[in-house]
């Protein structure tokens, strides 16, 4: 090993110490409790009383280690994905390196372990539920097993492609777009190459590439793929129109603002030219597909855009940019350079976790899904004052199930609805929302617009799951008014209109959306007198909130 390779593992390593150790401290801040209110959601949909839900609203793989972990540990949230999302770290920054040694020298590898180390969208992703950050290091294993088998002309590390994908497509199916170009180019050249040779071996490749490809859609139709894709694709809200300005300025400021900032999407800019230069041909056909076919398609489906989604391109574009970095090592002068790049880097996540308005006014907005604000406000409410305390949401959940148990039992009704009206809607309210889901002794299975659908424990298996397409008064079973402890009862009725636009807008925020005017005042009546109608259940008071219960009419 070259004394540059070891400053270079050993400067991965680090990063890798500082990347837990970072991870391990914003965790600690709220050691059992989401930072944003889909993260409270998405968490509590793995209902650690069984290793996988009976209608869970994504394939179970990361459901399944996320409940062995939870086996040995317990019910510690932070603990359960920081050891989830360490493992597909590891495996990130090793087949990092590995894929650099195979298509071009070990410091290649590393330096493309080094920046994905540095990209805040993985820092930020790194410390929190996110399903997207353990793709990233599955993408990268399975392009390299597709190098490995010398595009699919050896058996071994082609089955080793297909069974890294299988397991990939149990953590998210999205992978499927970010494999497929490379899978399709590979499976192109074996069959080019077969053909040439014997037209019979390519009809018994193609056979047997038929047989493995039915089996794992076998297995895939035997879990929930089917409801995943008509809930996700079909069923949830759709975005502006694909050719709309916003929609389409997500990709071309996607770069600079939400994956790689300003500093390192330079770095790629020059990575691009000699990654043109000097890559194989077949390198760079694969990588161009790797990045540009999921931007294609996240371009046309009908859903929401945020930067999470295209994680599992990162690997790639540290690749390229790798190619750039490589050419400093050459010359005392590009190490100092690439020395001042790493350390711009480290400073950039300095400021992006401890100094976040820092960053926000360089960047336009901000990052568009990891929004600087909003990432550390919880944890500051949190450290600083103790406001959330598992108290309350355990409180407010056996409140519910009691009234439910003794007016619900007998007619069979295992679910209700769960709808929270915070004094004005702020931060702490909405992550008051996700401590609930996470903490009180409730089962939570889907949500919309500041509705929870919740199922009591006691409703063993029996439990409901849908996505709500309009919130209707109707629905609500329960309300949940929340305000400052010792503060007067915070009028409802009055409150309404505020607190309807502020959670439809959020709920538009959350899904990607734009919000469309509204007659909030004819909502308003519609709601007044539905909730005209509830009993009081009761107070309870938890932390620095108290909350009053309600329920609608038998």
């Amino acid at each position: 090993m070259t004394r540059a390779s070891k400053i270079l593992s050993g400067a991965a390593a680090l990063f890798l110490a500082l990347h837990i150790a970072n991870g391990i401290y914003f965790g600690g801040l709220l050691p059992n409790c989401a930072r944003s209110y889909d993260e409270g959601m998405n968490s509590h949909t793995l209902q650690f009383r069984r290793l996988v839900s009976a209608r869970p609203a994504y394939l179970p793989g990361y459901e399944i280690i996320s409940g062995l972990i939870a086996r040995s540990i317990g019910k510690n949230w932070t603990a359960i994905y920081l050891a989830n999302n360490t493992f597909h770290l590891a495996l990130l920054l090793i087949f990092s390196c590995l894929f650099g040694v195979l298509v071009r020298d070990f410091e290649t590898g590393a330096l493309a372990a080094l920046l994905l180390c540095l990209y805040p969208l993985a820092a930020g992703s790194y410390n929190r539920y996110c399903m997207d950050f353990a793709l990233m290091g599955i993408v990268m294993a399975a392009v390299y097993f597709i190098f490995k088998s010398d595009f699919f002309a050896r058996p071994g590390y082609t089955l080793l492609f297909f069974a890294i994908v299988a397991y990939g497509v149990l953590i998210k199916e999205t992978i499927l777009a970010f494999i497929a170009g490379p899978f399709f180019y590979a499976l192109f050249l074996r069959l080019k190459d077969l053909w040439r040779r014997s037209p019979p071996a390519a009809f018994r490749f193609m056979a047997g590439l038929a047989a493995v490809v039915t089996i794992l859609g076998v297995l895939a139709s035997l879990t929930v793929l089917r409801i995943l894709l008509w809930d996700h694709l079909f069923w949830e809200a759709a975005g502006i129109p694909w050719y709309a300005p916003e929609n389409l300025s997500f990709f071309w400021k996607g770069l600079w603002e939400t994956q790689l900032t300003p500093l390192f999407t330079a770095v790629l800019a020059a990575g691009v030219y000699y990654f043109a230069k000097e890559a194989d041909a077949r390198l760079k056909i694969l990588i161009s597909l790797w990045i540009l076919l999921p931007n294609v398609i996240l371009l046309f489906i009908p859903h929401g855009k945020t930067a999470r989604y295209l994680l599992p391109q990162l690997p790639a574009l540290a690749i390229v940019s790798s190619f750039a970095l490589r050419k400093l090592l050459d010359s005392p002068a590009g190490r100092g350079a690439l020395t001042l790049i790493f350390a711009g880097g480290l400073f950039q996540l300095y400021v992006f976790f401890y100094a976040p308005e820092t960053l926000s006014a360089l960047s336009y907005k901000g990052f568009n899904y990891w929004k600087p604000e909003a990432y550390r406000l919880g944890e500051s409410f949190d450290a600083e004052n103790f406001r959330f305390k598992t108290e309350l949401p355990v409180k407010i959940g056996r409140a519910i199930t009691t009234d439910m148990q003794t007016r619900y039992a007998k007619d069979g009704k295992y679910t209700c609805s769960v709808t929270f009206f915070p004094d004005d809607w702020t931060l702490e309210s909405y992550i008051l929302r996700s401590y609930l889901l996470l903490n009180s002794d409730l089962e939570m299975t889907e949500t919309y617009k500041g509705v929870i659908i919740m199922a009591p424990a006691y409703s063993g298996n029996k439990l409901f799951n849908r996505y709500f397409r309009n919130l209707s008064p109707a629905d609500i079973d329960y309300a949940v008014q929340l305000a400052p402890r010792g503060a007067p009862r915070p009028p409802l009725k009055e409150n309404l209109p505020g607190w309807l636009r502020a959670s439809y807008e959020t709920a538009c925020w959350s899904l990607g959306l734009k919000p469309e005017p509204q007659d909030w005042e004819k909502v308003r009546r519609v709601f007044a007198e539905r909730l005209s109608t509830f009993r009081d259940v009761g107070r309870v008071s938890g932390g620095n909130y108290d909350a009053y219960i309600s329920a609608a009419p038998r």
